[in-house]
């Protein structure tokens, strides 16, 4: 099974829709400081600037009643509309703050350390959805610390079961679907190529396959609403009565793993009233079956929603990938794009596998200007031999596909010179795959 990870490009700049009351003195290249005092339901925000409050449109997950720092990067005068960059939160003053433990995203937090302490399946659901519910809209006001132990803990929650989610989903729509609910529709439409086959892999089924994960749920519905309201808005405005059918914006949420399973969640809880209402013995396995594939599907929607609060705690997409592939134990794939420079931006692609028979391989791929860059390191001194006989196939299997392998390396597992790359959250616009 697979982990993603997915950073966007997200711009950091905010432009203002309109200022009121008088004229601010603001210069090019300045640093303001300004207090968010109201977030408006479209996004856009209002902010106290030496005094005035302007309207400013942006992407940006501001936090209300704290102070950011913008930096004035076009003005009108230089001819352009006015911009603001974001740089970053004021500190508070130490009197100011509160202590971790006494906030409900610490006090969530300690639950979860707590439960993990007694074991991964006394990790309740309502455990996992108070830190997610705990977590502030914009992660960066997070002090490092907190986040740094909110990712292992919430990472720890997933391995503390000793199976993934990849197995659970298969063990489970293989073995423990009830059969009062194996034939309904919407279970068959689950197991429907639920796993993706290693040798048959390509890009949309990948693409397919992480938006279903159901950990992005909520943001298809968050956009369905938004596309059905613009609907709505654009017939009143042009006054359409030709009875037609609306569009149908739900089909994104009609695959999706999460919805699914809150569908089936829902048919065994009327299943088990109703057995329950009118028992007999012949009932009695059947409800026991019921309750067994309850509990289940609560552990993998529970699962499904600690990648949510892994997501939303990086400001990131961080899901899973179902993936059959023999001989691998655990493996994490990380995409990141760097700073656009005059040479245009760099990306690189790190691969980290645990495989059966040959350990540990990490391949760190690097591309810039056109030219890839390949540095392997195997933990199996006969593996990084095979390697490094096999260089010239993948030399040649670059030029085949019309690309320029510029330089490959075979390193010992020990080498450091993947440098700040071997750390995965310290990616800034990343993309991650982990099984």
């Amino acid at each position: 099974m697979i982990n993603f990870k997915i950073t966007g490009p997200e711009s950091s700049s905010i432009i203002i829709q309109k200022p009121l009351g008088k004229a601010l003195p603001i210069q090019l290249g300045e640093t303001l400081e300004a207090l968010i005092s109201d977030i408006q339901p479209s996004g856009a925000v209002t902010l106290n600037v030496k005094g005035s409050y302007i309207t400013a449109k942006t992407q940006l997950q501001l936090e209300k009643d704290l102070t950011a720092m913008f930096k004035v990067i076009d003005t009108p005068v230089s001819g352009k509309e006015l911009k603001l960059q974001f740089v970053g939160y004021k500190e508070q003053p130490e009197q100011t703050k509160q202590k971790p433990a006494d906030t409900p995203l610490g006090r969530a937090m300690g639950d979860l350390s707590q439960a993990l302490a007694k074991g991964g399946d006394k990790i309740a659901p309502k455990t996992i959805d108070n830190v997610l519910k705990s977590l502030p809209h914009d992660s960066s006001v997070l002090p490092k610390d907190v986040k740094q132990q909110l990712q292992t803990l919430l990472q720890e929650s997933l391995k503390s079961t000793g199976q993934n989610i990849q197995t659970k989903l298969s063990g489970f729509f293989k073995n423990q679907v009830p059969e009062s609910a194996a034939q309904h529709p919407m279970v068959q439409n689950l197991k429907t190529e639920l796993m993706l086959n290693i040798e048959k892999l390509f890009p949309p089924q990948i693409k397919n396959a992480l938006q279903d994960t159901g950990v992005a749920l909520e943001a298809k519905l968050k956009a369905v609403a938004d596309k059905l309201a613009a609907s709505v808005e654009k017939d009143a405005i042009t006054g359409r009565t030709d009875g037609q059918r609306p569009p149908d914006f739900s089909a994104p949420i009609k695959g999706d793993l999460k919805a699914g399973l809150l569908k089936l969640q829902e048919l065994l809880t009327v299943q088990e009233k109703e057995i329950t209402a009118k028992p007999s013995k012949l009932s009695e396995q059947t409800l026991s079956e019921i309750k067994a594939s309850s509990k289940t599907v609560e552990g993998i929607l529970k699962d499904i929603e600690t990648f949510q609060a892994l997501s939303k705690a990086t400001d990131s997409f961080y899901t899973f990938l179902p993936l059959d592939w023999k001989g691998l134990r655990e493996g994490e794939v990380a995409f990141k794009k760097g700073e656009e420079g005059q040479n245009g931006a760099p990306f690189s692609c790190r691969i980290n596998l645990d495989l059966e028979g040959h350990g540990k391989l990490s391949t760190l791929i690097l591309l810039h200007r056109g030219e890839f860059f390949v540095s392997f390191k195997a933990g199996d001194p006969e593996f990084k031999n095979v390697l490094d006989k096999n260089s010239d196939g993948l030399k040649n299997a670059f030029r085949e596909k019309g690309l320029y392998l510029k330089g490959l390396t075979v390193l010992d597992f020990g080498d450091a010179s993947f440098g700040p790359l071997e750390n995965l959250e310290g990616f800034d616009k990343l993309l991650s795959v982990k099984a």
